[in-house]
């Protein structure tokens, strides 16, 4: 499906797989942002009083202007775990966490990357993408986002 946006200097004109993205990463933003979350970028911040927790979504490297592809990646990080034994005042990325998941893992046992192509209903990608962070993500890094989770997946040995 093929939808069109505004473009002040042109008129209409075809949405691009970028702006689908774009569309995506702006669809979830307000239900996160009920959440408490705060948006930086391609990442969504809940802080709390000793943890971050973090919903980063990340383009693949072999994006193409045919087939875009994108994954959720979560995290939390805690300030009992951090060498200053504080929150860092910078947001960490998700790769800093102390723990961290594919959305996919915990939703599928695998990976899941989400496609954009012409042909993509945006509105369909919205609605998969937003069910899968307010089911899985959301519970997850709130389960996550305590020192006693930390320390049982630590001792877990995943």
């Amino acid at each position: 499906m093929v939808t069109s946006v505004d473009s002040p200097d042109r008129g209409v004109r075809a949405m691009s797989l970028a702006d689908t993205f774009r569309q995506v990463l702006a669809a979830v933003a307000q239900p996160l942002r009920n959440q408490g979350f705060t948006r930086y970028g391609q990442s969504f911040y809940l802080r709390g009083p000793d943890h971050w927790g973090v919903l980063a979504f990340q383009k693949s490297v072999h994006n193409s202007p045919d087939l875009h592809r994108f994954t959720l990646n979560l995290g939390v990080y805690s300030a009992r775990l951090s060498p200053t034994s504080s929150l860092p005042s910078e947001k960490p990325s998700v790769w800093a966490c102390h723990w961290h998941e594919r959305l996919g893992i915990l939703v599928h046992g695998r990976d899941k990357w989400w496609e954009i192509t012409s042909s993509t209903n945006a509105a369909r990608l919205v609605r998969d993408v937003n069910a899968a962070i307010l089911q899985h993500a959301l519970p997850q890094v709130a389960r996550q986002m305590s020192d006693e989770a930390l320390r049982d997946y630590y001792l877990s040995g995943a």
